[in-house]
């Protein structure tokens, strides 16, 4: 029983150390966070396109990142992807949250 224990406990230890390994070679390499998929829309008042109004997003990733956009003369507008590059290192084993 001890034995199995002991061994499941050292599978674990190597599988939770291996998720924190970074390569020496990537380390410090910026990766991209895809934070928000494009967002394109009409805005309409009623049934009319609603003309030259500013529409702002923001999107939190531990700091707020915001961008804004106008309608076009029949009411359409469109946000880009929102991506973010970070040397932070990925670890499934942390949750991070993203607010819009």
């Amino acid at each position: 029983m001890h034995k199995l224990l002991y061994k499941l406990i050292i599978l674990a230890f190597v599988f939770l150390s291996s998720l924190s390994k970074a390569d020496s070679d990537n380390m410090f390499e910026k990766k991209l966070i895809h934070l928000c998929p494009e967002i394109k829309g009409q805005l309409l008042g009623g049934a009319t396109p609603l003309q030259g109004v500013t529409l702002e997003r923001g999107v939190t990733y531990g700091e707020l990142l915001l961008d804004s956009t106008v309608t076009d003369d029949e009411g359409y507008f469109f946000f880009s992807a929102s991506e973010y590059e970070s040397r932070k290192p990925v670890n499934p084993l942390t949750e991070t949250r993203v607010a819009q």
